[in-house]
């Protein structure tokens, strides 16, 4: 007899993996396209952003400015920042990219493999201006790299939705297009 329970539990276990994987595979998308400035009012909230290394020597990346471009895989970001060595503070910009990444987790959108592009400080110290510019870059970029460009909404029925079932992220036409499981065609895209 509990054998047979063991083998029904079992069974019905088997058989909840095998639909589940259906609708995985056999389901429909649905795509959600967010805009440049619906990722830009997310992010502004969250910076100026300080990363130190000891108390004193401190990077801040301020006025960050989302590029999303048609064609391109990678999301741009372009910012002013200060660094400051001891009393010393030297203005500067920064362009850097990465890859949009989903964080299951905490329903979040990060960015990967980010790459600096371009740096540019200004003043004419040199010793600070080299300390600066080996270090700066990497900074930049682990800075970037915890800060969440975009969190998706409990309260939307396709966010909500995004959590359990994306499917991927990438950036497509100036957009970052999130695509989901749309299991039996349930969900109509938001307008």
């Amino acid at each position: 007899m509990f054998k047979r329970i063991l083998l029904g539990l079992v069974l019905l276990l088997l058989l909840l993996a095998v639909a589940r994987w259906a609708i995985m595979i056999f389901s429909p998308d649905l795509t959600v396209d967010l805009t440049q400035a619906q990722l830009q009012a997310q992010l502004d909230p969250k910076f100026p952003k300080q990363e130190c290394l000891l108390k004193t020597n401190c990077l801040e990346l301020r006025e960050p400015k989302l590029e999303l471009r048609a064609g391109s895989d990678r999301i741009a970001m372009r910012a002013q920042f200060v660094a400051t060595l001891g009393k010393r503070s030297m203005p500067g910009r920064v362009v850097l990219s990465g890859k949009p990444r989903y964080e299951a987790s905490n329903a979040a959108f990060y960015l990967d493999a980010v790459e600096v592009s371009e740096f540019e400080m200004s003043g004419n110290a040199p010793d600070f201006d080299q300390v600066v510019k080996v270090r700066g870059p990497k900074l930049m970029a682990a800075i970037v790299q915890n800060v969440p460009l975009y969190r998706l909404k409990s309260d939307s029925r396709t966010e909500s939705l995004a959590k359990l079932a994306l499917r991927g992220v990438a950036v497509v036409d100036g957009k970052l297009r999130v695509r989901l499981v749309n299991p039996l065609g349930l969900f109509e895209p938001p307008a």
